[in-house]
């Protein structure tokens, strides 16, 4: 069914929060635009091959009976050994964002590191344990991930101490978890930290403060600070631009998360300056078909569609889908944000028959990869419940919409600021229904959530695999 604009009242389109968000880590209820992620050159063809050896060295590994434990020394380099290949496979899936496949290979390893005698191993165990981390952060199991976080940073400080470098890893991968879970003063606080570290023992021009600095950025616009995160993501450019080659993908993934911050500031023609310049670095280098210039295209796309160039956000979206189906393959999960985000773009249309397809794709790609009670999830339902609202299928749009707040409530609480774009939008399908009590109820949650956040956005992003440790 699809219906011409003349046939529906023009409505403003704006940012639909459902979520974020993984510089960093990613995962994301607003598949508005998308942040940084690891860059990959593979083609589909050998993304398939590779994919299917993976599947079955996971399954080889998996079947395999551990080690027994025993004091000998051999049994116990076999054990070292065996938990080794596991994590290092479990690092490739990781890098793939295939967190679901990669659970499994790295609690066997945390298992088989723990089973052996002697501390020798555990800087390993640290590296496996935060690797689960990151698994259990891009299922969104958030609680998890804290804990394992916590451990794996409790023994490299007993290793290394509170002023190594490995360690400001491990309080920055734990400060990514709190702001994941909306704990955001434990969250600044370790972020600060790890900055404090890596400034003192690297200098305050090291490259290797770009993932800090642009996760505080992140933070700091998430709770509206929005010239201190400028502060910061100017200053990570300025690193990056001193420190590495014009090429460097780093520098075109400091200028991304830039346009998402000016974006959040509805500073469009800024935000459009930065992705294109993005866009060039990595056409430059070499990487204009990279998974990242997907990224970058798909944020141009959905900027586009925001600003009611209907065409060329079409085109870029597109041009997205098959940039990150050929470097990230067609079942992955950063392909989510350009289906949904076209999807959106054919129901603002009218073009409901259309959108149906990208949307349900989504679905199925985000159940495939991270279930139906990960955020992503819930963001994806939202989308579907703005085309059944367009449709004038009230009921079942009111339901997608409940149930989406339901998955969001249920992994960060009643009160997390990510729940404020998802409200909106199940209030506007309230005021559309006329049951205007109910929406001023929402409203006033709405209101509450915004207040306890310090006026916060609702959206923000974190990228799990910027996180893996190899």
């Amino acid at each position: 069914m699809s219906r011409g604009s003349k046939c529906r009242p023009q409505r403003k389109r704006g940012i639909t929060a459902f979520g974020s968000a993984f510089c960093l880590t990613r995962v994301r209820l607003v598949f508005r635009f998308q942040e940084n992620r690891l860059d990959r050159k593979a083609t589909v063809s050998l993304f398939v091959k590779s994919s299917l050896v993976l599947v079955a060295s996971a399954a080889a590994l998996l079947a395999q009976p551990p080690p027994a434990t025993s004091g000998e020394g051999k049994i116990r380099e076999e054990t070292i050994r065996a938990a080794r290949e596991r994590n290092a496979l479990a690092v490739q899936y990781l890098n793939q964002g295939s967190y679901a496949e990669a659970e499994p290979l790295l609690t066997q390893a945390v298992e088989l590191y723990q089973s052996t005698l002697g501390g020798d191993s555990d800087m390993e165990l640290a590296n496996a344990l935060n690797n689960l981390g990151v698994s259990y952060a891009g299922l969104g199991r958030f609680p998890e991930a804290e804990a394992v976080h916590l451990r794996a940073a409790s023994i490299v400080e007993k290793a290394l101490g509170s002023n190594h470098p490995e360690y400001a890893v491990n309080l920055h991968n734990l400060g990514v978890a709190y702001l994941e879970l909306g704990r955001i003063q434990e969250a600044e606080r370790l972020l600060e930290r790890s900055l404090a570290i890596g400034e003192k023992v690297l200098g305050k021009t090291h490259p290797s403060l770009l993932l800090v600095l642009t996760n505080l950025a992140n933070l700091h616009r998430f709770c509206a600070r929005h010239g201190k995160a400028l502060e910061l993501l100017n200053r990570a450019l300025r690193i990056a631009e001193n420190n590495l080659s014009p090429k460097d993908p780093d520098v075109a993934k400091v200028l991304n998360a830039r346009g998402v911050l000016h974006c959040s500031q509805k500073r469009y023609r800024e935000a459009e300056s930065d992705w294109t310049r993005a866009l060039e670095v990595l056409e430059t280098s070499g990487r204009g078909q990279s998974q990242f210039a997907g990224v970058v295209l798909s944020n141009l796309g959905e900027l586009n569609r925001v600003l009611r160039h209907d065409n060329e956000a079409e085109r870029q979206l597109k041009q997205a889908v098959s940039v990150l189906e050929q470097s990230a393959g067609p079942a992955s999960r950063i392909l989510v944000a350009p289906l949904s985000n076209l999807g959106r773009l054919y129901t603002d249309r009218g073009n409901y028959a259309a959108a149906e397809a990208p949307i349900q794709r989504s679905l199925r790609i985000t159940e495939q990869t991270v279930g139906c009670e990960h955020p992503i999830y819930a963001g994806v339902l939202c989308v579907l419940a703005g085309l059944r609202q367009a449709q004038k299928s009230w009921p079942e749009a009111e339901r997608l919409y409940r149930e989406a707040l339901a998955i969001a409530e249920k992994v960060y609480g009643p009160k997390h600021p990510t729940l404020a774009g998802l409200l909106d939008q199940y209030r506007g399908c309230l005021v559309v229904m006329k049951r205007k009590k109910e929406a001023r109820i929402v409203a006033a949650r709405i209101r509450e959530i915004e207040t306890l956040a310090g006026n916060g956005s609702a959206r923000h992003t974190v990228d799990v695999s910027e996180l893996v440790r190899r």
